[in-house]
């Protein structure tokens, strides 16, 4: 029989887990809704194309360190 320990220990990665796929999700739905957005502007030249999207990719570096910083 699982300890209430480990029981609670796995509850709350679980929780972790299921937070970084929702947190994923709505961050992927809007960077898709921002990118159509500023599609349709007369914005679309390569150059801002590729600054838009290194924004992007810092981002979610920036997420992804913030996670790692906070799951110790």
């Amino acid at each position: 029989m699982p300890s209430g320990d480990g029981l609670k220990k796995w509850f709350d990665y679980e929780l972790a887990f299921i937070g970084l796929a929702i947190a994923f999700l709505v961050v992927s739905v809007g960077v898709k809704r921002l990118a159509a957005f500023l599609g349709r502007l007369p914005l679309s030249s390569p150059e801002f194309t590729i600054g838009f999207i290194g924004v992007v990719l810092g981002l979610l570096a920036v997420l992804l360190w913030l996670a790692g910083r906070f799951n110790r």
